[in-house]
């Protein structure tokens, strides 16, 4: 009796690197623009309740903080979150948090620390839901053009920025601060439509014809139900990610298959239950094996600097042009030309980060230097002018962290690693994003103004880009190493090759001893 089983593999299949693929990239590129955009121009904000609410920066800084360092600080938690519910539910929780942390605001009194818990804790919260789903949803729909698919989904910070800068503006002066909190907090709720987008890939259907001897049925169900999984593995058999369905040209026979194959799926349930608990020790060993690479170290130790340093932009520029003399207005087309040329560097710098011949790793390393040495140069900007040429090139610079973060750990510890080794960098860099703010807030508070802040920020952030060095050194070693190994591993094939057929041409095993001494010392000479 023959039988066709049909299988559904979750590995993408067409999906990958085109499809629905690129439904995801839009997906996540509007959640990086609502979610960075109204982030990166909380300066705008920021500067109103400064003056509105009477506090000292030190301490109205920590709203900021907390809303770009609590997203970052949830990253453990959310990368467990992915796994257990996925990615659309967890993006869709996150946009319902996040927008309504901004609205308590406009209903509850004008309060510092009501601010603070509310649009800095809550919504912070709510975005850090929303961050990683989307970064991992375009990592798993493309391989061979994910630096390019990640740098277009990144670049809508940098035009939510540009749109924010406007829009808060906008706001400010037609409903107050208040009343822009709940427009924000409105838009934030955007992100629940975003997150149900990001849907699992859609699994590829497998085609297996098998066979049942008459002769033998009962060992012949056994065989149906061990191969359906191509390694003949029980263990792996999965009733919630693999369907089954029987086609056959006898009723009776298929139905005896399938309750072959129910009651193998059912000896299975203690197997699925204990493999919960090993990947959750998987995960541990994974991240026990991450902290003690010092490459990865390295990574954690610059992405700390950068982030507790280069928030001095969005956060603190509109004050400091402010205090420069330069209107409002002005001070939102410094953002939005910082915005601009964010989103065409994410793009720009995914495409030639995808270029054979151009390392990631060094074209990291050099537009964040870069990037530290336009911030040390502020305190020489005094025209409009000279903020308009900042503004375009750090932009352009600082964009590289976003197009090739996830690059730099995925070409290093693999997509397996990927949300392990993310989630912890996500944790440092919401540390640093917490406590800077604060910090170039008392800075700006001692010194009465933000010059020795921006010198300050731009020799940290070079430092960070000096740390990325030598990881790529380190790469290229093992790159050498594998290579060699590779060399090694072709020579002793082709030795085992040549002592198989020596062996085969032997009619004894007493021949053999005697005829493959020759031959394994001359393969061994050979090789030397």
């Amino acid at each position: 009796m023959e039988f066709v089983v049909v299988t559904t593999d979750n590995d993408g299949g067409s999906a990958l690197d085109g499809g629905y693929g690129w439904a995801v990239v839009g997906a996540a590129f509007m959640v990086n623009l609502l979610a960075d955009g109204i982030t990166f121009s909380f300066g705008l904000l920021l500067t109103e309740l400064f003056n509105s609410l009477g506090d000292s920066r030190e301490q109205l800084a920590w709203i900021s903080s907390l809303l770009c360092g609590a997203p970052l600080l949830l990253g453990p938690v959310t990368s467990v979150l992915v796994d257990r519910f996925g990615c659309r539910r967890v993006c869709m929780a996150g946009g319902l948090l996040s927008g309504a942390g901004f609205a308590v605001v406009f209903a509850g009194p004008p309060s510092r620390l009501l601010v603070v818990l509310s649009a800095g804790l809550v919504s912070g919260l709510g975005l850090g839901l929303c961050y990683m789903p989307a970064v991992t949803s375009v990592s798993y729909y493309f391989r061979r053009r994910r630096a390019l698919a990640t740098g277009i989904s990144v670049s809508g910070s940098g035009v939510g920025t540009l749109l924010f800068a406007y829009i808060t503006g906008a706001c400010l002066n037609t409903y107050g601060w208040r009343g822009s909190f709940l427009l924000l907090g409105g838009l934030l709720f955007n992100l629940c439509a975003c997150g149900a987008l990001l849907r699992p890939l859609a699994p590829r259907l497998k085609r297996t014809r098998l066979r049942l001897d008459k002769a033998n049925q009962a060992e012949s169900r056994h065989n149906v139900a061990l191969r359906l999984d191509g390694s003949g593995n029980r263990g792996e058999l999965s009733l919630a990610r693999r369907h089954l369905f029987l086609l056959s040209r006898g009723s009776a026979a298929g139905s005896a298959v399938e309750k072959s194959v129910n009651n193998a799926e059912c000896n299975q349930i203690d197997d699925i239950e204990s493999s919960i608990t090993d990947r959750t020790e998987g995960q541990i060993a994974k991240l026990a094996h991450l902290l003690r690479r010092p490459v990865y170290l390295l990574l954690l130790a610059s992405n700390f600097l950068l982030y507790f340093w280069y928030n001095i932009t969005y956060y603190f520029l509109p004050d400091h042009a402010t205090e420069l003399g330069f209107s409002s207005q002005q001070s939102e087309l410094v953002i939005a030309i910082v915005g601009v040329s964010n989103a065409v560097g994410q793009i720009a710098i995914g495409v030639i980060a995808d270029h054979p011949r151009v390392n990631a790793t060094l074209l990291y390393s050099l537009c964040i230097g870069l990037a530290g040495l336009s911030n040390s140069l502020i305190p020489l900007c005094a025209s409009l002018s000279a903020l308009i040429v900042y503004g375009l090139s750090f932009g352009f610079l600082i964009s590289a962290n976003f197009a090739l973060g996830s690059i730099l750990l995925i070409d290093r510890f693999g997509l397996e690693r990927f949300t392990s080794a993310y989630g912890v960098m996500l944790f440092v860099q919401g540390l640093a994003s917490l406590f800077g703010p604060p910090a170039i807030g008392y800075m700006r508070d001692s010194d009465a103004n933000y010059n020795r802040a921006f010198v300050y920020s731009g020799i940290f952030i070079a430092a960070s880009a000096l740390l990325i060095v030598p990881s790529y050194f380190r790469f290229c070693l093992l790159a050498r190493l594998s290579c060699s190994c590779c060399c090694w591993g072709r020579h002793l094939s082709s030795s085992s090759i040549a002592i198989s057929s020596a062996v085969a041409r032997t009619p004894n095993s007493k021949q053999s001893s005697q005829s493959v001494e020759p031959e394994l010392k001359s393969a061994e000479s050979e090789h030397l």
